[in-house]
């Protein structure tokens, strides 16, 4: 079998073709525990190429510089990786890399197999769909202000990084622009990772407002830093984090098949071994521990905390994620050397209580907001709440009642990505049976973490197991959010601004398209909040609404109850 070609799943197409839509769930699961989500070795060579990319036009905005002894390239990265312009032209450059669309969630691996990127076309499209803030207030589609503030956005981006110094004439037309384009569409906002970048940048912003020195914007940067750190752990009080280890474990494309059985139950029990959940829990503290440590032990602790979240977020890079935040983790590891080794001596809670405007807003982005998104989790993005790799978000299903529809949506919407990832795959060359298998993995994706097993007890109530045929779409929420240019799995992005466009755009009737809706686990809370839309009877009154224990989707598999119990 060569590099171009996928692994073989572990059940024919025969069975697959024949068995119920719960039967095809379970199919998919077993093979992906046993050997992940199998796609060509060479999609991993394009992501690796798309990191190194972005190094290197990195150090060609380096080169603006001035006063370097030489000349930047990746060959000569550690003769100027520490002086802070580097550092905040890397914030820059992540900014712009990522708003393009560039970055995190593009490529196969997030289901765009062709074009591999496309936000910035879509951005700049007008009559495309977008999600504003304030939604139904701002409308759903794209217009000129929209595309202007976009390309605005990106001029401003490209201004500053050709310019030798950084000045508040240069970052704040950034700042402004991309939140001005993010309450017009919040898509922007959350693609550019606003939550890291742009907190990171108006901190800078603020420390030049009040004449700080770089120790000052280090201090707020080390604070949103941490912030990232500390919430990814704290949003993994539950039981939901195993399960995401488990998956990412057995989808690591070079793990060997001893430590993938160890970390799944059985051949049969398609949930988290003991050793997953040991492994789960031991993540848990050292990201605590991580933000803890550099924060308050800097004399002693900095040097092997630096060295073991390097190895950490190595580790996050070679299981290579779904929504492939590769970039993401390469400039977390930066921070750790640039912020937290090259400043050991800045120690935000000395410096911060000197600029209070700086250390108000580090409060509001590090603090306050991530707490409301963790304990109101329909409230805030998990992006702004920090939770990272929880394996406990929003997610979504949206059932079709004839594939037609699917297509039609295609044809219809003003989108970059094909709608339809069963036509994106058969476009690559597959039968229509391999690509419906393969367009399914989206779905069990959301079956094999345990937020998405309430599904199970609720879809019967309005689709009959034997209506769930293989002609039947079913489509992640995930993909119905590429209408938007950019979707990182977080269901709010398909929500009510997105049930309306397709109501417009389709005019469905009772039954044609329903959408299950399922919140995260709140912090301290024990129940999955959960809503059924009939898109032809309303886009925002739900069909049935209620709350589900976690508990008792402890004792589910991907699709159905485990036997033993």
């Amino acid at each position: 079998m060569g590099a171009a070609d996928p692994l073989q799943p572990t059940f024919t197409q025969s069975e697959y073709l024949k068995a119920s839509f719960g039967g095809r769930m379970t199919l998919l699961a077993k093979s992906w525990a046993h050997q992940g989500l199998g796609l060509p070795r060479v999609i991993l060579v394009f992501y690796l190429l798309k990191m190194l990319v972005y190094v290197w036009v990195w150090t060609r905005f380096c080169r603006f510089i001035p006063g370097l002894v030489a000349t930047p390239s990746v060959g000569t990265i550690g003769d100027f990786w520490l002086h802070p312009l580097a550092f905040q032209k890397a914030v820059l450059w992540s900014i712009m890399f990522e708003s393009l669309g560039l970055g995190c969630a593009s490529g196969p691996l997030s289901g765009r197999n062709w074009p591999l990127f496309g936000l910035h076309i879509h951005a700049l499209w007008p009559g495309s769909y977008k999600y504003p803030l304030f939604y139904p207030v701002l409308g759903n589609k794209r217009g000129l202000l929209d595309v202007t503030l976009y390309f605005l956005l990106q001029a401003s981006l490209l201004r500053a990084l050709l310019s030798p110094a950084h000045s508040l004439e240069l970052l704040i037309p950034v700042v402004a622009l991309l939140v001005v384009a993010g309450v017009l569409d919040k898509t922007i906002m959350l693609a550019a990772r606003g939550e890291h970048y742009w907190s990171m940048t108006m901190c800078i912003v603020l420390s030049l407002l009040t004449g700080g020195n770089d120790d000052v914007w280090v201090a707020g940067c080390k604070i949103v830093q941490c912030s990232l750190w500390f919430w990814a752990g704290a949003s993994k009080l539950n039981p939901h984090f195993a399960y995401a280890v488990m998956n990412m474990t057995t989808n690591h494309p070079f793990m060997p098949k001893f430590v993938r059985r160890a970390v799944v139950r059985g051949e049969n029990d398609i949930r988290p071994s003991l050793v997953c959940k040991l492994l789960a829990h031991g993540a848990l503290l050292f990201e605590v521990g991580t933000a803890l440590a550099f924060n308050f032990l800097p004399d002693v602790a900095t040097v092997p905390t630096a060295v073991l979240t390097v190895v950490f977020h190595t580790h996050i890079l070679l299981n290579v994620p779904a929504a492939v935040p590769l970039e993401w983790n390469l400039m977390v590891m930066y921070g750790v050397r640039f912020l937290f080794v090259q400043y050991q001596h800045v120690v935000p809670c000395v410096v911060l209580p000197q600029h209070p405007g700086l250390a108000v807003f580090v409060a509001l982005m590090g603090f306050l907001i991530p707490l409301v998104g963790n304990l109101k989790p329909g409230w805030v993005s998990f992006l702004f709440a920090m939770r990272y790799y929880a394996g406990n978000w929003c997610w979504s299903l949206f059932v079709f009642d004839d594939y037609a529809h699917v297509i039609e949506i295609g044809k219809r919407a003003k989108t970059v990505f094909a709608f339809d990832a069963q036509k994106q795959i058969e476009d690559m060359g597959t039968t229509p049976e391999v690509a419906l298998m393969l367009g399914n993995i989206g779905t069990v994706v959301g079956a094999l973490h345990l937020n998405m097993r309430w599904l199970q007890l609720v879809i019967p109530k309005h689709i009959p197991e034997e209506k769930l045929k293989m002609s039947t779409p079913v489509l992640d929420g995930m993909l119905v959010g590429g209408l938007l240019g950019w979707s990182f799995g977080d269901a709010h992005l398909a929500q009510h601004a997105l049930y309306d466009a397709l109501q417009e755009l389709m005019q469905f009737k009772a039954g044609q398209c329903l959408v299950f809706h399922g919140e995260g686990q709140p912090l301290f809370g024990n129940t999955h909040h959960y809503q059924v839309f009939d898109l032809g009877k309303s886009t925002s009154v739900p069909l049935e609404e209620g709350d589900i224990p976690t508990a008792k989707l402890l004792s589910l598999q991907p699709w159905g109850p485990t036997k033993a119990d």
